[in-house]
């Protein structure tokens, strides 16, 4: 029985691996995007409600350019560091949770426990996430920096980082040991904030919206959905404080400023409305910067 589950999430591993090898394009356009980097010119066309407004091509739009520009090998620039971030946060994130004593009551129907039995497995649950995914983005920070800056360098054509191994030694001579966390502490705050939203939010609702299991699920969903899009500013921060000041062509002016620190990001994204630039991929419009704004690039 036990080989059995093990072969199950070989496959379900195995499974993730190809749809992320598949959708990886995608998840590179969206990074350049949340950089700010628009190669294709506005275009005009109606939002969804008829009103005219300038539109930015969409993710697969962006994809066919970079796979002209650069070919296949363009569109799965920074796949190997990115799929090793994700493998490292992973394995990061279960290790530290197989630390943690096992939760009284954790594995028990809700309605089998009383009040104070599920709002103790609930803060007990919350505790043990939280503290497991910190430690999970503060490993995994180094190759996510990787990744972001090999993604990056599809703006100035330059090659300092390719694979892993030689961009550690590049961050190594030109940063130190604190260029591995550029942009640590907003991907943090980002993961920790989702997980604690949307872990309470389905704790609420299963507690006073409703008991249905089928109607769980749908609300579920939607909690989660809610919270990636409440905190979806912070990924755009964490990914331009990645990349700003790095001496690559995307990271400055005059393609981005040199950031002092994620609150100055935040502060100059929120101020041109670019703080959730990449959140739609489908419809996506233009927004025009002030020449006072444009001035601050």
């Amino acid at each position: 029985m036990a080989n059995e589950e093990q072969q199950v999430i070989n496959y379900e591993n195995a499974g993730r691996l190809v749809i992320s090898a598949i959708t990886y394009p995608i998840e590179n356009a969206k990074t350049l995007i949340q950089m700010g980097h628009e190669p294709i010119p506005p275009f005009r066309t109606k939002t969804i409600f008829g009103s005219p407004a300038l539109g930015l091509p969409n993710v697969f739009t962006y994809v066919k350019h970079i796979y002209q520009v650069d070919g296949l090998s363009g569109c799965y620039r920074g796949f190997a560091p990115w799929i090793s971030t994700n493998l490292v946060y992973r394995y990061s994130l279960n290790k530290v949770k197989e630390s943690f004593p096992p939760i009284k009551n954790e594995d028990r129907d809700d309605e089998d426990l009383n009040e104070e039995e599920r709002l103790n497995v609930f803060a007990c649950v919350l505790y043990r996430g939280v503290v497991c995914r910190a430690v999970a983005v503060i490993v995994s920070q180094p190759l996510h920096v990787i990744t972001v800056r090999t993604i990056a360098q599809f703006v100035g054509k330059e090659t300092k980082y390719s694979g892993i191994f030689s961009p550690i030694w590049t961050i190594l001579q030109e940063e130190g040991i604190f260029g591995f966390f550029s942009g640590v502490l907003p991907r943090l705050l980002s993961d920790i904030f989702i997980y604690t939203v949307a872990t309470t939010g389905v704790f609420l609702a299963h507690e006073f919206v409703t008991k249905d299991k089928e109607v769980r699920k749908m609300v579920d969903t939607l909690i989660q959905y809610v919270a990636n899009a409440a905190f979806y500013p912070l990924s755009v921060v964490g990914t331009c404080m990645s990349v700003t000041n790095s001496g690559l062509v995307a990271g400055s002016p005059p393609n981005m400023p040199h950031y002092n620190h994620m609150f100055d990001c935040w502060t100059h994204l929120r101020s041109i409305q670019q703080h959730k630039r990449g959140s739609s991929i489908l419809w996506r419009y233009y927004t025009q910067v002030s020449s006072q704004h444009a001035k601050q690039l």
